[in-house]
């Protein structure tokens, strides 16, 4: 069953599923709900997108546009070496914690594709974030499905 506050953005004909035109309004209730903050890299919402986890289709927070990118290039690169996302929060906290130099160099230079002046402090902040982003159970939460779940699993 979806969350009650999240059942008006639902379509009509799936109440599991975020219709394509309440996106605007549930992006600016979620982005209020987060009070405003990207909540991997906790600067203001000033591009705000919906992320969602492709393997299930459900919608988790609204994160920047740029942290979305940034989000995405670190999924695949896990996927490319050999982890699934269940797992993504192990290398994310390894990096944090400078037990993987290659991991976390290749993680900077993502970082730095995106925001070019990124100080090595608040990148362990992004990457600290994004573990615990990664380790948390958004299917407990009766969010909506933004898209159909991935057949593939990536």
């Amino acid at each position: 069953m979806v969350d009650a506050q999240f059942q008006q953005f639902a379509m009509p004909s799936d109440s599991r599923r975020l219709a394509s035109r309440q996106r605007p309004a549930y992006r600016e209730m979620m982005s209020s709900l987060q009070d405003g903050k990207d909540p991997i890299t906790g600067t203001r919402l000033n591009s705000p997108c919906i992320d969602h986890d492709h393997d299930t289709g459900t919608c988790r927070l609204v994160l920047n546009r740029s942290t979305n990118t940034f989000e995405g290039k670190v999924r695949a690169f896990l996927i490319q070496q050999g982890w699934k996302p269940p797992q993504f929060a192990q290398p994310l906290f390894d990096a944090w914690l400078g037990r993987n130099d290659a991991v976390t160099t290749q993680l900077y230079e993502f970082a730095l594709e995106i925001w070019h002046y990124l100080s090595w402090e608040h990148f362990l902040k992004y990457i600290r974030n994004l573990g615990v982003y990664y380790g948390t159970a958004w299917a407990y939460y009766d969010h909506l499905l933004y898209e159909k779940p991935s057949t593939t699993g990536n």
